[in-house]
């Protein structure tokens, strides 16, 4: 029911959204097994009637979303602080809101710093419903998709899908000119490789990338083509100490 619930309302490319069959989904699901997951996101149809699939009902939402949040639910979590401080649905308190934005942060940092110094690297920057359309008002009307806000790299990824582009094409094209000498293709491999994603989020190599277009991480390929660039740069290692840092010529993985 979980599955079906996330490809009706994510669906992959080539498929409709269909908001009532995945309302229905999670809420069996989250019915029968009490999975804060499935209970956030009934929260949030209730919440916001996506599709008419059911009638907006803050009240409905705040229950489903404190059984989330309880359940350790980090999505939930965030929607309930940002309705107490808001007063959405319930009366203004600072201090409940406090206490839900702080669980959320304490399980973003303890993610974050588990890995190893400079490995870990922030989750891929979710797609919002709306960012498909630019916004609710679409395109250019809406503060989602105007001024500098329309050079999100999730707004870009999510223009190029719309477009019918292909994120192993992309690579392909950039392959097939780093592998004939365009440093600026291999670069942009390195990076694409590094990082695991087409479009890099601003904030530095921890920052991480957008969540549409992502691909596999691959830090070999990501050093092949780093050094690519780098060998281009400095052809020659140190003659004064030829074997002190000496890197070997650059040779194609096998695919």
């Amino acid at each position: 029911m979980y599955i079906l619930g996330m490809s009706s309302l994510f669906p992959p490319p080539g498929a409709s959204l269909n908001a009532t069959k995945a309302f229905y989904a999670f809420e069996q699901h989250a019915t029968l097994t009490g999975n804060s997951t499935s209970q956030s996101l009934v929260a949030f149809i209730h919440s916001t009637g996506l599709q008419g699939a059911v009638p907006v009902d803050q009240a409905k939402a705040l229950l489903w979303y404190t059984f989330a949040g309880l359940g350790g639910d980090q999505h939930a979590e965030m929607s309930l602080g940002y309705r107490y401080f808001l007063g959405v649905g319930v009366s203004e308190d600072c201090m409940q809101a406090l206490d839900w934005y702080e669980s959320a942060a304490e399980k973003s940092m303890a993610h974050f710093q588990a890995g190893p110094p400079g490995g870990r690297t922030l989750p891929p920057t979710p797609l919002k419903l709306t960012d498909l359309a630019g916004g609710v008002f679409g395109y250019g009307a809406s503060a989602a998709s105007s001024g500098i806000m329309a050079n999100r790299p999730v707004i870009k990824a999510a223009q190029a899908l719309k477009t019918g582009e292909r994120w192993e094409e992309v690579i392909e094209y950039w392959r097939f000119h780093a592998d004939r000498g365009d440093m600026e293709a291999a670069y942009r491999l390195g990076k694409i490789y590094y990082h695991g994603g087409m479009y890099n989020t601003p904030g530095g190599i921890s920052a991480g990338v957008e969540g549409v277009a992502t691909v596999t991480r691959d830090f070999s390929q990501s050093r092949m083509y780093f050094l690519k660039v780098a060998r281009q740069v400095w052809p020659r290692d140190n003659p004064a100490k030829p074997n002190l840092s000496k890197i070997e010529d650059v040779e194609q993985p096998d695919r």
